[in-house]
């Protein structure tokens, strides 16, 4: 449950047009085939990075990876506010393959 819970109210924050798309498939069109290929071509990638991309003490948190999430798609939502702290340039790195998987026009910033 704590899986799911994550991806339905953190997700949308960084890939929210491929998830009402998902919705749309699942509930309005009950096509469950196309939610499926949707969701293994282009979700599945982000989705794993933000659900097992870290490291045993929790690090990085999922603000400042949602924030930079945003912020390469050109959403500027500012820093995190401390005790968080932003992403290491190599974690920047990770994400922005990872969102290179989901989205063809990523910026890494």
């Amino acid at each position: 449950m704590h899986r799911c819970r994550w991806l339905a109210f953190r997700l949308p924050n960084v890939i929210p047009d491929l998830c009402v798309e998902l919705f749309d498939l699942i509930d309005k069109k009950k096509d469950l085939v196309a939610a499926k290929k949707l969701w293994d071509e282009r979700m599945v990638h982000i989705a794993y990075y933000f659900m097992y991309v870290r490291r045993a003490n929790d690090d990085p948190h999922w603000l400042p990876m949602i924030k930079n999430a945003m912020r390469m798609q050109g959403v500027d939502v500012g820093l995190p506010r401390k005790p968080c702290v932003d992403l290491t340039n190599e974690d920047k790195q990770i994400l922005y393959r990872y969102m290179q998987m989901t989205y063809d026009d990523v910026k890494f910033c």
